[in-house]
């Protein structure tokens, strides 16, 4: 599949590189399906449609999620093969079917590409939602003074003398 047409449409982020992609149709119990193209890049998973009209060029975005928003993949049917994607959309999931050629090795490379980039991009605390996450922090007793001076003198932070010196002044 020739990959310049993707990139010069202009749903690639800036820096972003296609692994894969692959001719499939997204399948529907409603319609008889959308035509398009499984792309799958260092990012995101995408699938691709063309725009309707006579001699369409380009592509348009029709699904495009994080890998991190990929939370399974599975083949399903005997003689027609299709790869169903479960796709986390906010706080709910939607599961995608795709008919599409060697279906079980289109599989294995998603998963590849979602493992590398999980292995590559670290978890940053400012993707974190802070009204969803709950932080128990316990504090145990505090030290007295008295204690914590024993504790230097044992780690030998602090001389005998100077213990004595501050014992006296507390």
């Amino acid at each position: 599949m020739e990959t310049a047409e993707i990139y010069s449409s202009g749903i690639l982020k800036k820096g972003e590189e296609i692994n894969y992609c692959f001719r499939a149709k997204q399948v529907t119990s409603f319609t008889e399906g959308i035509k398009g193209v499984l792309v799958f890049t260092d990012q995101m998973f995408r699938f691709l449609k063309r725009p309707s009209g006579w001699n369409p060029k380009g592509f348009d975005s029709y699904i495009s999620r994080y890998w991190v928003n990929v939370l399974s993949t599975s083949t399903s049917g005997l003689v027609f093969k299709k790869l169903n994607v479960k796709l986390r959309a906010d706080d709910t999931f939607a599961i995608y079917q795709f008919s599409c050629d060697d279906v079980e090795n289109i599989a294995h490379k998603l998963v590849a590409c979602k493992n590398n980039y999980i292995e590559k991009v670290p978890i940053l605390t400012s993707n974190i939602d802070p009204t969803k996450v709950n932080i128990i922090v316990e504090e145990g007793p505090k030290d007295s003074p008295m204690k914590i001076l024993q504790k230097r003198l044992a780690r030998g932070e602090i001389s005998l003398d100077e213990f004595n010196k501050l014992i006296q002044r507390t």
